[in-house]
């Protein structure tokens, strides 16, 4: 068995297996340095090239790369697609010279040095099917702009009408109306009106037809069942498949994260140089789940918990969105992983969780904890945030296990104050109407009464002041799903 790096250009490919480069085309010539005692060979055929069960690695160079894979495949090798940026910065770390050579080369190594985390292999289905989520995606934009550009040269044809104002559904019903007005119009504009209407006919049926392809390759791939009990749709589903295809290929969650969303990358450097950058890549993904942002702050959705915290933690709208997909991808591999169902997956954190927090209680009760003031403070901080996310999980699993509308989701600012206040009011028969304040913990329970449904501790409580732990500093805290405000007092 040979493993093959090869380099892709538009019209042909330099391949190097260790000792012998090879180009394919013979007739190509490619004019760059070779380097020092290696063996170049024109072949006329991939299969001179890689045989059966040989490995072959190829650049990530989109079309170009897919045709070639596609002939090494037919050869029979085990073809594998190396990450663009990842191979970028293995290449600089290796060699200063950039050629198709030197790139070869690269390719080869990276299969040995980082083949879990940025080598894949190469799925026919997989490219097809991001291809047409792509597709399917530029064309709802051209749609997009077609309707637009519609609506303003009816705006100029008919001033009295109120076809401008129409949703994009009705305008749809009334497009056949609309032509037969228009071909009754004197106006010169009216041809244009009329190849726009042609236009987003012929774009609407693209849509549609590009959307049923879609969805028979999401029905038929064995991750669909899973993946619909996240409350996901067709093209969420499908824009996630086409990126990951198999989790198995992804050796722990970060990676299968990074993979998929390349969100968030946290940047620090001592103890005082802490940032946050966005990532600009993946567009299909979060493009498609920002509509199931949207959806999962409304009431009658089960994320709503998680919403709620990540408006608390996060003020930037985009960056808040962000970290709702990273924790919900988070979720998602582990159903995938360990083939199990969103409720069964909630229920997994949740235990989780729990083991965290009586190991981190042992941690801050331990001598040598209160000894290291900056170790200590640290520990409480993060049972404090484990305690936090806890919470969360629960009441997502409430949720999911009681699909009516939730006791006191919305927690307006009126009620917090009353309950920082100590005051028990009656908020209606869907809020809590009993508080149950647990001192020792310095926590404020909410329990709903009468509806099913019961709400875990401190989630639409606040923590203030008291600490479960004897000791810790003299910290006056308001904690509702997370820090808001923190004073020391003097």
């Amino acid at each position: 068995m040979k493993v093959i790096g090869v380099d892709v250009a538009k019209d042909f490919i330099v391949a190097f297996d260790g000792k012998t480069f090879f180009i394919y085309p013979e007739n190509k010539n490619p004019r760059r340095r070779i380097p020092k005692r290696a063996a170049v060979k024109r072949v006329k055929e991939i299969s001179d090239i890689a045989g059966k069960d040989d490995v072959v690695i190829l650049e990530q160079t989109g079309t170009y790369g897919i045709r070639f894979a596609k002939l090494f495949e037919k050869a029979g090798a085990k073809v594998f697609i190396a990450d663009g940026k990842a191979l970028a910065r293995f290449r600089i770390g290796k060699s200063t010279i950039k050629n198709d050579y030197v790139d070869a080369q690269a390719i080869r190594e990276i299969y040995f040095t980082a083949r879990r985390k940025n080598v894949h292999p190469f799925h026919s289905q997989r490219f097809q099917l991001r291809t047409m989520v792509r597709h399917y995606i530029r064309l709802n934009k051209e749609l997009t702009r077609a309707v637009n550009r519609f609506k303003q040269q009816i705006i100029h044809l008919f001033p009295n009408d109120n076809y401008h104002n129409l949703s994009r559904y009705k305008l749809f019903k009334n497009l056949d109306e609309i032509k037969n007005k228009l071909k009754q119009h004197p106006e010169s504009l009216v041809i244009v009106a009329l190849s726009e209407i042609a236009n987003i006919k012929h774009l609407t049926e693209a849509v549609e037809m590009t959307k049923k392809e879609i969805e028979s390759v999401v029905l038929n791939h064995p991750d669909y069942e899973i993946l619909k009990t996240f409350n996901l749709g067709i093209m969420q589903m499908a824009a996630l498949i086409a990126y990951y295809w198999d989790v198995n290929l992804f050796r722990s969650k970060d990676s299968f994260i990074g993979y998929c969303l390349m969100g968030v990358k946290h940047e620090q450097s001592g103890d005082s140089v802490l940032t946050n950058r966005t990532d600009k890549s993946r567009a299909e993904i979060k493009g498609i789940f920002y509509m199931q942002f949207q959806v999962a702050h409304k009431e009658i959705s089960p994320l709503k918990p998680l919403t709620i915290y990540m408006k608390l933690k996060e003020s930037q709208y985009k960056r808040r969105f962000i970290k709702y997909l990273d924790r919900l991808l988070e979720w998602i591999y582990y159903g995938l992983k360990y083939r199990m169902t969103f409720p069964e997956v909630i229920d997994y954190v949740i235990k989780e969780k729990t083991q965290q927090l009586m190991k981190l209680e042992e941690k801050i009760k331990s001598s040598e904890a209160k000894e290291d003031t900056f170790y200590y403070k640290q520990l409480l901080e993060r049972y404090r945030n484990t305690s936090d996310w806890l919470l969360v999980c629960q009441d997502i699993s409430t949720l999911l296990k009681n699909r009516q509308r939730a006791a006191g989701v919305e927690c307006q600012d009126y009620y917090k104050e009353q309950i920082l206040k100590g005051e028990s009011h009656e908020m209606g028969e869907k809020r809590p109407t009993e508080t149950n304040i647990n001192q020792n913990a310095g926590t404020w329970n909410l329990y709903s009464t009468g509806n099913g449904r019961e709400l875990s501790q401190g989630l639409y409580g606040s923590f203030t002041g008291r600490s479960p732990f004897k000791g810790e500093p003299n910290i006056n805290r308001l904690w509702y799903m997370g820090t808001q405000t923190e004073r020391t007092k003097k």
